[in-house]
């Protein structure tokens, strides 16, 4: 498959998504007070996916066409695109819908979890744990749960969090290159229900869903893209809490490559971090930029939730 280059706003205007990066992550210090949950951060190793832009040269026409997120991306992993030239201008705009939750709260009327709340606030990827180069596409917000959502079941384990402990980390753009990285952070009463909420992302139902919800975007949006689920399997998964995967793929009806969208799901006792990660043709300096970066804001986010959990939190 070829990938032409090209960017717009997030390819998911999501929330719940995920990350994991094409490099190991290096180790957190502390240890989890839980069930044996896993103490380092881990990432996925898959073979990246290569953005081959020399046949669609740039031109001064060509603008970024961006929406304002009042829903955002979160939680998703990440695999490589990497090429050797700079990114060009979108010529459509990609941006993909995911609607695990929303940020408006409001309708949620029972009281604040307080410590819940401090938890998942604490937990996502901050806009100080990246480094020059980012810039703040869109910010977070409490989130609430989302019956619409394919990370929603009838009494299943999004419904037992509290009020308060669902959270949407802000969207962060590398460079204007039309390469965004965002989180989202779920605080379940224990880690068996944390687990349960994985084992439903694990399934082909929420695949499928999911797949389907990122093609009506497309189509509502008229990008004439396709989108296809490219992969759920990583050698790093079941390592340092890196727990589940997903990466979907949109390409035109020629089957040139033009947007990556990856979620990785990450549990630490009773807290699944999700990190998103989207991306086109980007330059391979940019490329390790937003890699390690991520890398880095994802260790910070470790060292932050486990400080929490050892206090009991």
């Amino acid at each position: 498959m070829r990938v032409t280059r090209s960017h717009g706003g997030p390819l998911l205007s999501l929330t719940v998504a995920t990350m994991a990066m094409a490099a190991s992550i290096a180790a957190c210090s502390s240890d989890s007070d839980g069930d044996g949950a896993a103490t380092s951060a881990s990432s996925a190793t898959t073979a990246p996916l290569v953005i081959d832009d020399s046949t669609t040269p740039a031109t001064d026409e060509e603008t970024t066409t961006t929406r304002a997120a009042a829903t955002t991306t979160v939680g998703a992993t990440t695999t490589t695109v990497a090429t050797t030239t700079t990114t060009a201008a979108p010529d459509e705009t990609t941006t993909t819908n995911e609607t695990t939750t929303t940020i408006d709260p409001t309708a949620d009327t029972r009281p604040v979890e307080t410590r819940d709340e401090t938890l998942a606030a604490t937990a996502v990827l901050g806009e100080d744990n990246f480094r020059d180069g980012w810039t703040l596409y869109a910010a977070g917000a409490r989130a609430k749960i989302d019956p619409a959502s394919c990370a929603y079941e009838a009494d299943g384990a999004i419904t037992e969090t509290a009020n308060g402990a669902l959270q949407l980390g802000p969207t962060m753009e590398l460079d204007a290159a039309g390469a965004y990285v965002s989180s989202y952070a779920a605080v379940f009463p224990d880690a068996d229900t944390a687990t349960s909420y994985i084992n439903l992302i694990d399934t082909d139902e929420w695949a499928t869903c999911k797949l389907q919800e990122l093609q009506t975007f497309q189509a509502s949006s008229r990008s004439g893209l396709t989108v296809t689920l490219a992969t759920r399997d990583d050698p790093a998964l079941g390592e340092a809490g890196f727990e589940s995967y997903a990466q979907f793929a949109l390409a035109t009806s020629t089957d040139e490559l033009r947007r990556v969208a990856l979620y990785s799901y990450y549990r630490l006792d009773r807290v699944v971090l999700i990190v998103s990660q989207e991306y086109g043709a980007l330059a391979t300096a940019q490329f390790d930029q937003m890699r390690d970066d991520t890398q880095l804001a994802l260790i910070a986010a470790y060292d932050r939730i486990f400080e929490i959990l050892s206090v009991g939190g």
